[in-house]
């Protein structure tokens, strides 16, 4: 049993109420001299025990002594201390106006255990109020104070945001740390609207303020930067462009109000051009390049025509409202490509919308068309009806006005009309085709339909009808084209007035439309009118004379089928033609040398058709111009008779020649008949070279051939020279065949020659 863990005196009685019981329930306990020798065990025990309290009493009275000593200077401090309060409730109650102060630095205690290690950034909270009104001072004295202004406030600005975003953190209310940062942001937003409004007018402050325009970007720049070495997004740059494209909406949503198509819309976009320019002048130099500013404004300035514009292209019926939409529109993207250019991009992001106007083209052609024919066709009618009916010719004739209709000048004033508005629309390639279809229109609304129209009224008139009605019609018509390609030629100038700076392969294109299609058009109309004229005039020599050349009639001097009656027939359609329809110089000149052309054609075509007749020569020959001629019907004694005049070919040679001194008489002596020297040479040439073959020795008739090939036509020359040489005596069959193949050679040649020059020309 261990007395020694006795602590307290209910573990004493315990511990001896088990003692007791353990000695009861012990049988050696019985025993007399067990229980005395446990009796002095416990006995001895119990003096120990009392030799420990004695000691632990001495012991507690020391403790005791020691502190009444503590307590005595306990005591004296007390007094001291009670003797402090008293003085700290004097002092006290004199400081009470600092009591305010000790609360607010209660409540920052309370800041500083909730919001730990912020409580310096706290403390300089204090000074955030007296720095905004600071800059905001600045902000107002001077523009130049904006660098430095934007330096504090992204550095108060910083601390704010941290400051909330930590309370956030924790769960904190911050509606009472926004209220008291509130002069701050409120600033924060005014300083930046005017930053960004700045970019919004950039334009105009390049022009006005460009330093200020770069203090901003510099702006821009800094705060960017300042974040992304707090790692965080920039974000100032894209607010800037954000500005910019907000102002670009804007001003396009002012423009283009109550703009409700896309002409009207592209006429009131042409400010971008302008800004563009501006931009890439001013602007850019104010922006850094990895700014790409021109790009910022180009972009934005696509998307808003884009949004505007597209809508209209997916609908047909819009387009066929305003056919001149697609043209307008081309045009507005060549010249937004070309501003392009000039700032040296290039932009491939309106291509779909250029082929999307692309694709009405044809409609658009098509219009156009449809508009040529309407115009031409009652320019036309117009015409007919104030120059070619019976009355409206007579008058012409009788008044002696100019044989020449409006149509010349109406229709190139329009044609001039069109080429203005639609030139500078157009680019190269459209607008060559533009010119294709106007030579395209007056060539199927205008020439042909005239043309058809005299040879239907020419084939329907009577044989020996009045011809003057129709000759009057085909002088106009002469006239009228003749003033068509001359206006063609000034019209030509001023279409290529529109290339003067571009590819001269383009100027070649429009030089070849007016030359080799409209110009060319209409000097064939007016040769076949000519040839029109030909036919009215030469009606009566066709029936009653041309037949009958190289007959018994003609050998015998009949008066009425001879050159004599040829010539004088001939000199008064002339004359009635001058003298009544008094047409132009050029053209009456024109025409006399036609009728003399076509006065030999017909005397050498019925010289071989005659010889045709008799001798069975010249196979395959069909004359061009005896079309007309009412022949009689061959019999024997004709054939008869022209073996008779063609066998004594010295009698026919003089005949001939007497021919050739009448016609040379009649372009040299009359006055109405106006043919050139040269034209009164050839035809001298022609009768010279008849007599040639006839009596040049036949070993010297090569020397002539040339000469031949240069007076007849190609075609026709073989045909003359086998028929000539068929009437003359001493030629075998195979010298013939021989002279004959020679003169097709020096042809062939010929025609190689201006072949390959003609090639030379184009090249």
């Amino acid at each position: 049993m261990d007395l020694k863990n006795i602590s307290t005196e209910q573990e004493a009685k315990d511990l001896s109420s088990k003692a007791i019981l353990d000695i009861l329930n012990n049988k050696n306990f019985l025993n007399p001299d067990k229980l005395r020798q446990e009796y002095n065990s416990y006995k001895k025990r119990q003096q120990e025990i009392d030799n420990e309290i004695i000691v632990s009493v001495e012991k507690q009275i020391d403790d005791i002594q020691a502190v009444k000593e503590f307590m005595g200077k306990c005591n004296i401090n007390l007094v001291q201390t009670q003797e402090q309060l008293v003085k700290l409730q004097l002092d006290h109650e004199k400081d009470q106006p600092f009591q305010q102060d000790l609360e607010k630095v209660e409540k920052l205690n309370l800041y500083k255990k909730n919001v730990g290690n912020l409580i310096d950034d706290i403390k300089f909270y204090f000074a955030i109020k007296k720095q905004t009104d600071k800059m905001r001072v600045l902000f107002e004295e001077d523009k130049q104070n904006y660098e430095y202004i934007h330096y504090k406030l992204l550095t108060q600005t910083e601390l704010r945001d941290n400051l909330i975003d930590k309370m956030k953190q924790r769960g904190q209310d911050i509606d009472k740390l926004e209220k008291e940062f509130e002069s701050l942001t409120s600033f924060e937003r005014a300083f930046y609207n005017e930053v960004y409004s700045g970019f919004g007018n950039a334009i105009e402050l390049s022009l006005k303020d460009p330093n200020h325009l770069i203090q901003l970007v510099k702006i821009i720049q800094s705060g960017d930067k300042f974040l992304q070495e707090k790692n965080k997004p920039p974000q100032f740059k894209k607010n800037a462009i954000k500005a910019i494209h907000d102002s670009i909406d804007l001003r396009f949503d002012k423009v283009l109000e109550g703009a409700t198509d896309v002409i009207l819309i592209l006429d009131k976009a042409h400010f971008t051009e302008r800004d563009l320019i501006l931009v890439q002048d001013k602007v850019m130099k104010c922006f850094p390049d990895d700014f790409e500013i021109f790009k910022v404004y180009e972009s934005k300035y696509r998307e808003n025509i884009e949004k505007r514009v597209l809508p209209y292209l997916d609908d047909e019926s819009k387009i066929k409202e305003q056919y001149g939409t697609p043209i307008k529109l081309i045009q507005w993207v060549n010249d937004y490509e070309k501003m392009l250019a000039k700032a040296g991009l290039e932009s491939t992001d309106y291509q779909l919308l250029k082929a999307k106007a692309l694709q009405y083209m044809p409609l658009f052609q098509d219009h156009l068309k449809e508009f040529f024919r309407k115009f031409l066709e009652n320019c036309v009618e117009n015409d007919h009806i104030n120059f070619m009916t019976v009355e409206s010719i007579t008058k012409l004739v009788t008044e002696k006005q100019d044989l020449i209709g409006n149509f010349p000048v109406d229709t190139f004033v329009f044609i001039n009309t069109q080429i203005d508005i639609l030139g500078p629309q157009l680019e190269p390639n459209q607008f060559i085709e533009f010119l294709r279809l106007i030579s395209d229109s007056l060539n199927h609304y205008v020439i042909q339909p005239e043309l058809q129209m005299l040879i239907k009224e020419l084939q329907h008139l009577p044989v020996g009808g009045d011809t003057f009605y129709i000759l009057v019609k085909v002088i106009i018509d002469i006239n009228n084209f003749h003033k068509c390609d001359k206006n063609a030629s000034d019209t030509k100038k001023q279409a290529l007035a529109f290339f003067e700076n571009k590819d001269e392969s383009y100027l070649d294109r429009i030089e070849n439309i007016f030359q080799n299609e409209i110009r060319k058009n209409f000097k064939e109309a007016i040769s076949t009118l000519q040839q029109y004229l030909l036919v009215i005039i030469f009606r009566e020599i066709h029936s009653i004379v041309i037949p009958f050349l190289f007959g018994d009639k003609w050998i015998n001097d009949d008066e009425e089928v001879n050159m004599k009656a040829l010539s004088k027939t001939l000199e008064e359609h002339l004359k009635r033609i001058k003298q009544g329809l008094k047409p132009s110089k050029i053209h009456y000149a024109s025409l006399c040398k036609l009728c003399i052309e076509h006065t030999m054609n017909m005397y050498w075509e019925q010289l071989i058709v005659q010889i045709k007749k008799v001798y069975d020569v010249c196979q395959g020959y069909n004359p061009d111009n005896l079309t007309h001629c009412v022949a009689p019907k061959s019999s024997k004694k004709e054939i008869t008779e022209l073996k008779s005049i063609f066998s004594n070919y010295q009698k026919l040679l003089e005949k001939i020649q007497s021919d050739g001194e009448i016609l040379n008489a009649l372009m040299t002596n009359s006055s109405i008949v106006q043919i050139s020297s040269q034209q009164v040479q050839h035809v001298q040439t022609q009768f010279q070279i008849f007599k040639s073959i006839l009596v040049t020795s036949k070993y010297d008739l090569n020397t002539i051939l040339s000469q031949i090939q240069k007076s007849f036509q190609n075609q026709f020359s073989p045909y003359f020279l086998e028929g000539v040489l068929t009437i003359r005596d001493g030629i075998e069959r195979q010298e013939k065949e021989s002279l004959i193949n020679s003169l097709k050679r020096i042809i062939q040649y010929q025609i190689e020659s201006e072949e390959k020059e003609q090639q030379q020309k184009q090249k």
